[in-house]
């Protein structure tokens, strides 16, 4: 595992990882890299990369991932949304390849088709996915709750007992 690099602000623009035998690089790795432009991770024996780690890095204009043995498991999903939003950054695409498992080994990370690995309509959220029908689920329950929290709201500020609040609300939906 790479280990992270100094902290503090750090004044590294170009940094190159190549050939080191790194097999991870995680979300916290290059956080304290905010002025690092060039980064090469190619030729190591990466298996997966932290779609975090890349994000955090926004001054980055030109990196290399090529050459390393990804693991195109579910985890592999967030790093390809990254690839695929920063496809001009990366110099070194067509060797982005999977390693495993066999049946993906030498395909393209770019151009594999997801649908067999990453769940179909997701919504990344750090570290795990929410499908579709959970978030539309979920915006439905809070809008319930914010409604009902606004009615009690509004009983409370007419300062009445159920029974005319029940009156009250006829009125105002008739």
């Amino acid at each position: 595992d790479l280990l992270s690099p100094p902290r503090g602000w750090n004044v590294t623009t170009t940094l190159d990882l190549s050939n080191n035998k790194i097999s991870r690089i995680d979300s916290s790795k290059f956080k304290d890299q905010l002025l690092l432009m060039k980064l090469d991770l190619s030729y190591n024996e990466i298996e997966m990369i932290s779609a975090d780690a890349l994000r955090n890095m926004g001054s980055l204009v030109e990196i290399k991932l090529g050459n390393n043995k990804y693991s195109c498991s579910s985890t592999i999903c967030q790093f390809r949304n990254w690839i695929v939003s920063n496809a001009e950054k990366v110099r070194d695409l067509e060797n982005v390849t999977c390693a495993s498992p066999p049946s993906l080994a030498g395909q393209r990370i770019l151009q594999m088709d997801t649908s067999a690995i990453c769940r179909n309509s997701t919504v990344s959220h750090t570290g795990f996915e929410i499908n579709t029908e959970t978030l539309i689920g979920f915006l439905i329950l809070a809008g319930l709750i914010s409604v009902i929290l606004g009615f009690g709201m509004l009983r409370q500020r007419a300062n009445v007992g159920p029974a005319a609040w029940a009156l009250y609300v006829q009125s105002r939906l008739a």
